[in-house]
């Protein structure tokens, strides 16, 4: 090339070179003063890349770090939580262990229930509150959201659920059968007969110890559990058997929300037939069963409760398919309680068993009995002690008293006891249309004689007491056969006899003044009692004796009983340890008299006696007959006022044919008894079994009308023939027989669920998760809503019940525990992870400052000898000047 001076070629190389060598230098100084080899896409595209990859690999490896750690402490929480509860149900079963003791009265376990309340209390809290952030860990939100249709059916997560929406039907495959408990039999302290509903609390045997205290000197409470709640009632001495009964039957029956049980269509009554109370559960199985324990141990021990029938559960058979998805989970299983698990997996579900309709009636039957038309009429006549005459005037006689009760009739025990009392009362009463065997020209006097009933059998009872009182009968052989009376007479016992006493000593004799005849009349009965007869004897054989001269003691004895025995008279003369003449009745009680008067010439006052002076008995036990009815006779009736029409329909329109309640020896609006015989025997003609309405008598003998199928489709309608139909049901049973009823509760649901699971990010990547699914450990739950530890009963029921929720907790703690551990090793190995991550990133984008350093040192040294360069070419152009020189 030549030698210009136009263009500095060497000048324009070295500036090229300094361009280059500065570019170089400036990228070592920023990479030497960054640290890092790229620090921008220009550096070098395709490390940025991997680069920017790894980085982010880096920071969500650090954050799932940061995740794991989060997770853990949220595991911590709920471990610690369940550990609590834990120790709560180990509490509880120990409790229940412990109400198992026969050392233990009810008070007692009481006791022991105020405290296991409490500990499921705590187990409700402490699960329904435990939070991570705000976030519910242990009452099932932290595995699903769960909702349904309808609050009947309530959801519980167990396990991790499917999302989805689903459809669950029940079927009740059998009703099942509810419990039934009755006391011990309740007698009257005083008498031993049979309580009957009108007595009191007080009056009975149970109300009192051994001791004879009264256990009800103060009110006593009397604690009711069952269906998961409880209800007290208060008994007191002056309440009445019915009015207890009808408080225990409202606290059982009544809503939870107003304080009762919710167990609808229970019984709780006094049945009269057989002297008990009696439960009867309207729900089958373990939610119609209650429990009963006072803090009044002695009292609620000697009523003697006990479980006469177990109960069983409805069976239902329960299916659920998934809805809105292309291949449908489904599931089915059947159950005979209120609670079904694994139908939908991980899922529970508790329902209100739907209830049938009901119609229920508030008069029970009361002890009968059957007049059989083959025994024939029963016929029998009954006298007391006055019924014959021994020379008292006319109108004392009693008369006597025939009841008939006709064949082919049914009668109530309490509805005899009326006719015999009935007929009592008007026996003097010609006019009437029950006396029987009067005279008009005759008047009686009405017979001393009351009937009652002691349980089933028929008891005659002289109002006169001590054993002048008397009742005889004569029977018929269908009134010994069917009601136990047997032809005879009947004394009392017992009392004091009339007595008339002295007061002169008669030992060494007496003289009655005068020279003529002491007369004197002596009766067993008041001289009122026969104006022209005074004495049971005849006037002409008083007792006399010669006066002016020494009697002696035995000559006076002699008259006076030679006397007694000549004139039927009961009585006898004696003389006391004072050598008083004393004249005693043969017979005691009330009715025992004994009187004395003068005729002529006496002096009564020699013997110590005053003339018309008169003496009764007292005390003393009635003459009693205690019939004894047959076996065979004995039923149960219901007293109607009138014929009885009516007709059942079902929820299908399907009706009964018209039940007639009636008799063929009654005519219409005349009251009489019917059996369960016979009512049962109509209904089954009126075709009650091809409708779904069935009809039973409940523990309390009282009526019953429920339907075969349950939930609210199933219905009953009573319909009759007109007004005097629904009085004769209301008063003979307490149903109105014109009236309707729905069932309760819903047969198909629909659930939605939401998959909420804890779920934690443990890696960098989508997909790099983990789930898990905290079980609802709730008190309702765990189904230790309603424990009950106040029976023996009870508690072991319930430790079964700790044993499935202890086995729950357990298994929900190793599943947390199980986590806990996971991401423990999963935060040890995103560790690992990431630092190779970064050393990797780091051997991509970081800078080799001894390589840089080498760089920068040869990019100064270039720049260096590029500006030395270029000074040297620009003095080149010197040289050219030479040439013109």
């Amino acid at each position: 090339m030549g030698f210009t001076i136009n263009r500095n070629i060497s000048a324009l190389v070295a500036m090229g070179g300094i361009g280059k060598h500065q570019r170089d230098l400036t990228r070592s100084i920023e990479r030497l003063s960054t640290g890092l080899r790229i620090n921008r896409g220009a550096d070098d595209p395709a490390a940025l890349g991997v680069s920017e990859n790894l980085r982010a690999q880096i920071a969500g490896l650090n954050r799932a770090i940061s995740n794991a750690q989060e997770g853990i402490s949220v595991m911590q929480t709920a471990d610690g939580a369940l550990s609590e509860i834990t120790s709560l149900i180990t509490r509880s079963r120990e409790l229940a262990v412990q109400s198992q003791s026969a050392t233990l009265t009810t008070s007692d376990r009481l006791e022991l229930q105020e405290e296991v309340d409490q500990l499921v209390a705590e187990i409700d809290r402490i699960a329904s509150s435990t939070e991570f952030n705000s976030k519910s860990l242990l009452n099932g939100n932290a595995t699903a959201r769960l909702t349904s249709n309808n609050s009947d059916l309530n959801l519980i997560a167990r396990e991790d659920i499917q999302a989805g929406r689903y459809d669950v039907q029940l079927s009740q495959t059998d009703a099942g059968e509810g419990q039934i408990q009755k006391s011990g039999i309740l007698a009257l302290r005083t008498s031993g007969n049979n309580a009957a509903a009108a007595d009191t609390i007080g009056s009975l045997s149970v109300s009192y110890n051994n001791a004879g205290i009264n256990l009800l000197s103060t009110p006593a409470t009397i604690s009711i559990r069952g269906n998961g709640a409880s209800a007290d009632v208060t008994v007191t001495s002056s309440q009445s058997i019915q009015d207890f009964a009808q408080a225990v039957e409202s606290a059982i029956t009544s809503s939870k929300e107003s304080g009762g049980l919710g167990i609808e269509g229970s019984t709780f009554a006094f049945d009269s037939a057989n002297s008990q109370l009696v439960f009867e559960a309207g729900l089958a199985g373990i939610p119609g069963e209650v429990s009963f324990a006072s803090s009044n141990s002695d009292f609620l021990e000697n009523l003697a409760f006990s479980i006469v029938s177990e109960s069983s559960a409805k069976s239902f058979r329960i299916t659920a398919s998934q809805l809105d998805v292309t291949d449908p989970r489904s599931g089915q299983t059947t159950t005979n309680f209120n609670r079904a698990y694994q139908v939908i997996p991980g899922l529970e579900f508790s329902f209100d068993a739907p209830t049938e309709a009901r119609i229920s009636g508030t008069v029970g039957g009361v002890d009968a009995v059957n007049v059989s038309t083959t025994a024939g009429d029963i016929v029998f006549t009954i006298h007391d002690t006055n019924a014959t005459d021994n020379n008292q005037a006319t109108s004392s006689i009693s008369a006597g008293v025939e009841v008939t009760l006709t064949a082919g009739r049914t009668y109530t025990t309490a509805s005899i006891a009326d006719i015999v009392n009935t007929a009592v009362s008007v026996s003097n009463d010609e006019n009437h249309a029950v006396t029987t065997g009067f005279a008009t020209s005759e008047s009686y006097t009405t017979p001393g004689i009351t009937a009652s009933v002691d349980g089933k059998n028929l008891v005659l009872s002289s109002t006169i007491t001590g054993s002048s009182g008397a009742i005889s009968i004569v029977a018929n052989q269908a009134a010994a056969d069917i009601l136990g009376l047997n032809s005879g007479r009947f004394l009392g016992s017992g009392g004091s006899a009339a007595i008339l006493s002295g007061n002169v000593n008669i030992a060494s004799g007496v003289t009655f003044a005068g020279s003529g005849v002491t007369r004197l009349r002596v009766g067993d009965g008041n001289f009122g009692i026969d104006s022209s007869n005074l004495a049971n004897g005849s006037t002409s054989t008083n007792i006399t004796f010669n006066q002016g001269t020494t009697i002696t003691q035995s000559s006076i004895l002699t008259g006076f009983n030679n006397y007694f025995t000549a004139n039927n008279i009961n009585a006898t003369a004696s003389v006391n340890g004072s050598g008083y003449l004393v004249l005693t009745s043969g017979v005691t009680g009330t009715d025992a008299k004994i009187s004395i008067a003068e005729t002529s010439g006496a002096t009564l006052s020699t013997l110590g006696l005053t003339s018309g002076s008169n003496a009764t008995g007292s005390g003393g036990n009635t003459a009693t007959i205690t019939g004894a009815t047959n076996n065979g006779a004995q039923t149960t009736g219901f007293t109607l006022s009138s014929y009885v029409r009516f007709s059942a329909t079902d929820s299908r329109g399907v009706q009964t044919s018209t039940v007639y309640l009636g008799t063929s020896n009654t005519s219409n609006n005349e009251s009489f008894a019917i059996s369960k015989e016979a009512i049962t025997s109509l209904f089954n003609t009126a075709n009650f079994s091809s409708t779904d309405v069935n009809f039973r008598f409940d523990g309390a003998n009282r009526l019953v009308f429920q339907t075969a199928t349950a939930g609210a489709s199933s219905s009953i309608r009573l319909s009759t023939t007109g007004s005097s139909d629904v009085s004769a049901g209301l008063n003979g049973f307490g149903i109105d027989l014109s009236q309707s009823d729905q069932g309760s509760g819903l047969t198909r649901f629909q659930i939605q669920v939401k998959d909420s699971r804890l779920s934690f990010q443990v890696g960098a990547n989508a997909g790099q998760s983990v789930q898990l699914g905290i079980g609802n450990t709730t008190a309702e739950g765990l189904g230790l809503t309603g424990l009950d530890v106040s029976t023996q009963n009870a508690a072991n029921r319930s430790l079964l019940t700790l044993d499935e929720a202890l086995s729950r907790v357990n298994r929900e703690r190793i599943k947390v525990g199980a986590m806990q551990n996971r991401l423990s090793s999963t935060v040890n190995s995103l560790t690992t992870t990431s630092l190779n991550t970064t050393a990797a990133e780091s051997t991509i984008r970081d800078t080799d400052v001894a390589q840089e350093t080498v760089n920068y040192t040869r990019s100064q040294l270039l720049l260096q000898s590029a500006v030395a360069q270029l000074t040297q070419a620009n003095t080149a152009g010197d040289i050219a000047l030479t040439l013109f020189a």
